[in-house]
């Protein structure tokens, strides 16, 4: 999956449908755990899915900012991360790199 999630031209849609409308929830755990946050910052998992659910189920049922959209801007956030070294070039924390994950894919919580 990495290896899709890496590159720009990462199709969105097609994740969605392969995730069965969980794409928020799938994209998140698995940068989680491809960079072991949730270990290295002592969250749980059962406790990190909830509150990942929550944000993806605050997102409403609109044409544009939807789960969706979020899940495709975190992606993106991602790439900008990998493809720039970002991670090394800005000496990011595990916290650091948690936050950006996080505020990538609460962007548009609630947005109406």
């Amino acid at each position: 999956m990495d290896k899709y999630l890496d590159e720009l031209d990462f199709n969105i849609f097609e994740f969605r449908a392969a995730c069965n409308g969980d794409e928020l929830l799938t994209l998140m755990a698995h940068l989680f755990e491809k960079h072991s946050l949730l270990d290295s910052l002592g969250i749980e998992t059962d406790v990190f899915n909830r509150f990942i659910l929550r944000i993806q189920t605050g997102y409403p049922n609109n044409p544009y900012h939807n789960s969706t959209h979020a899940a495709d801007v975190v992606q993106t956030t991602n790439y900008l991360i990998v493809k720039g070294n970002f991670i090394e070039r800005a000496e990011l924390s595990n916290l650091e790199l948690a936050a950006m994950y996080l505020a990538s894919a609460v962007h548009d919580y609630e947005h109406p």
